[in-house]
């Protein structure tokens, strides 16, 4: 028999950033139906005035979540509202918390200008098997995406790379879900050590 959903609060992703004042960025479950279960999302985004997509931001002193980043600037909700649900969460932020400055090319955020914001969706979500913006393939469960305001995403870092299975090169309705992600510094290739990313370094120097 089917289980009802769980009904209580569910976070989705969460970062932190150290020390800890910085406060805590996650976002919370939408409604979304599961494809493989059947059974719908808690709705914790919603019942706590938000939707599945957004990135929430709490000092961690008990005070109610404000919203740090809405899905639409992230390439979500496309057409409507709750129709994606962000499932896995990195941020680093160049202030505390509040105001989201979003990156406006990859790696533009070593220089704290600009905020470092990369997700990965929950099964279900309606941006799967949508072209992603960087490379045209299909947005799969697995992939790290980059946010492009108005969307789609752009794949960061593929779900191939983690070793994680994909509908765009295996026969399944559904891939890996990815859900939860961190990293131990920025994601930067820095070949030459002057502490430039070298794609960045690249293309503007």
């Amino acid at each position: 028999p089917s289980l009802p959903p769980d009904l209580g609060d569910d976070i989705d992703g969460v970062d932190t950033m150290v020390p800890f004042a910085f406060g805590f960025f996650f976002s919370l479950e939408g409604v979304l139906i599961d494809p493989l279960t059947g059974l719908p999302g808690s709705g914790s985004a919603v019942a706590n005035g938000f939707v599945g997509g957004d990135v929430l931001w709490s000092n961690g002193f008990g005070g109610p979540p404000v919203l740090f980043a809405p899905a639409v600037m992230l390439g979500l909700d496309m057409t409507q509202p709750g129709e994606d649900d962000l499932d896995a969460l990195i941020v680093n932020s160049n202030e505390l918390g509040g105001i989201y400055d979003p990156s406006q090319d990859p790696f533009d955020w070593i220089d704290f200008s600009t905020d470092m914001l990369l997700f990965s969706v929950r099964r279900g979500s309606a941006i799967i098997g949508t072209p992603d913006f960087f490379f045209g393939q299909p947005i799969e469960e697995g992939d790290i995406l980059y946010p492009i305001p108005g969307g789609p995403p752009g794949i960061f870092y593929a779900a191939e790379n983690l070793g994680l299975v994909t509908a765009r090169n295996f026969p399944v309705n559904h891939g890996d879900d990815l859900d939860a992600l961190d990293i131990a510094d920025f994601p930067t290739m820095d070949c030459d050590f002057n502490g430039l990313e070298d794609g960045w370094e690249i293309a503007f120097l």
